[in-house]
């Protein structure tokens, strides 16, 4: 019986597409340098445990693939910390660790998450996770996914009710990595777009004025980048 268990667990994991193998991390990942790198467990934060909401943008784990890692690792955004989860199938959860060497995460749903380093809309330098929406000629337009925590409300004077903590899904960001590589705010408006590129203000004039864009549809903003990608 405990055979047949095994095998019937062993053939739902082949099903789908996790083997045991992937499943069972132990605390390092191995690297296609042949080493391994270490994993930080997730804990609990006692502030966030009666939350409504979720942290997440995605409700499951999803198998993806990492770079300069062998392995195939079921994944999940934490959009509120800001951190790539990783289930190691035996209820443990560990956080991928924010280093260049593990900077692109390539879901199965074809999604592709980029660690980059920018600058936050409080002009706050940062390193984190941004969804790859576009990338021509080595100019990439960029997503920040974002997750507050609002906290709980008491009632006031013994009036009112109680209000639990809940996390609150935040407008997008968006972000255009350059061809060299540094990451700046996608700009507002034509002026702001022109001071990023001085040299092809009269350049992006022209563009803007034989087609109707905004500055606020994704859509747009990938076509907006398109063109971007053809100035020198």
């Amino acid at each position: 019986m405990r055979k047949l268990m095994a095998v019937m667990a062993a053939t739902t994991l082949a099903v789908s597409g996790v083997s045991a193998q992937n499943m069972r991390l132990s605390g390092k990942i191995n690297t296609t340098n042949g080493g391994s790198s270490e994993l930080a467990e997730k804990i609990g934060k006692k502030e966030s445990a009666a939350a409504t909401g979720t942290p997440y943008v995605l409700p499951n784990f999803v198998l993806a693939q990492i770079s300069n890692v062998k392995e195939t690792i079921l994944v999940k955004y934490n959009a509120y910390s800001d951190e790539m989860e990783i289930d190691n199938g035996d209820g443990k959860i560990f956080l991928l660790p924010k280093q260049d060497d593990f900077n692109t995460v390539t879901l199965k749903t074809g999604t592709v998450y980029r660690l980059v380093d920018y600058k936050n809309s409080e002009n706050v330098s940062a390193k984190g996770y941004m969804v790859e929406k576009t990338t021509v000629n080595g100019v990439t337009l960029l997503k920040k996914e974002k997750v507050t925590l609002i906290p709980e409300k008491q009632p006031m004077n013994g009036y009112g009710s109680y209000t639990p903590p809940r996390y609150d899904k935040q407008s997008e960001e968006y972000y255009l990595m350059l061809k060299n590589n540094s990451v700046v705010s996608f700009p507002k408006n034509k002026k702001k777009l022109q001071e990023l590129f001085p040299e092809q203000a009269e350049k992006i004039n022209t563009y803007l004025k034989e087609n109707d864009l905004s500055f606020k549809k994704e859509n747009d903003m990938v076509k907006l980048t398109e063109f971007l990608s053809t100035l020198s």
